[in-house]
């Protein structure tokens, strides 16, 4: 079997996977949601002397890692949850109509449930990013945090001119400077046997960041916007 039937069979199945996985990684998964039929992987590489395949022993440690994964972000959320309270969820208001907007256009071309995860955790005015590597399986995710919850300092930059050239002051030398607030962009690479809960970790830890440092400073919690 293919990879393209092995991945529109999984899908059907309503299983969540990375679609990026090795073939043998993904023939692991059609064994594991077949009902145990062997897969034309496994009969391919039977041997009678060795029961546990290849395949089955990618899997194995592709499902310790999840749990892994899945038993720190247990342990994160709940830390989370401590400090944030009963009301979690009262303070989440308070988004700009210009950043929900700007996210929008960023998430249009992004994994609906990538999308979900991040608006579930931090807010549908948190823009996402996804990049593929070029030198290795896996990808790069990042959270672009609004301006409104960012602990960017202001930064200057030079201002372009019409003709493409940056301007400068009236001695031709001394550049013309603006104030910006630079972009505030937290990644993480992605690992092409990882999950969405990999995702959703990093979603956590970026809003535990957050919280901690509004607290630090004395600030009032960030106004998570949360989809309704």
């Amino acid at each position: 079997m293919k990879r393209p039937e092995i991945i529109k069979f999984l899908k059907e199945k309503g299983v969540d996977f990375n679609p990026t996985l090795r073939l043998a990684e993904l023939d692991a998964l059609y064994a594991l949601h077949s009902n145990g039929e062997a897969t034309p992987l496994e009969k391919k590489d039977e041997v009678k002397e060795n029961p546990k395949t290849p395949a089955q022993t990618d899997m194995s440690k592709m499902l310790e890692m999840m749990g892994g994964i899945a038993q720190k972000l247990g342990r994160m959320e709940s830390r989370l949850a401590k400090v944030e309270g009963p009301d979690a969820n009262a303070f989440k208001t308070g988004a700009k109509s210009e950043d929900i907007d700007s996210a929008a256009s960023q998430k249009a071309s992004i994994d609906p449930k990538v999308v979900a995860i991040v608006e579930e955790v931090l807010g549908v005015d948190f823009g996402v990013e996804l990049e593929s590597f070029t030198d290795k399986p896996g990808l790069l995710f990042t959270v672009i945090v609004p301006h409104r919850l960012s602990d960017m300092p202001p930064s200057t930059r030079p201002v372009l001119d019409t003709d493409g050239k940056y301007k400068v002051q009236p001695d031709g030398k001394t550049p013309v400077l603006e104030d910006y607030i630079p972009q505030d962009r937290r990644s993480r690479a992605i690992g092409s046997t990882q999950s969405y809960e990999a995702i959703r970790e990093h979603c956590t830890r970026v809003r535990s960041y957050l919280v901690s440092y509004y607290q630090k400073m004395s600030k009032p919690l960030p106004e998570f916007r949360i989809k309704q």
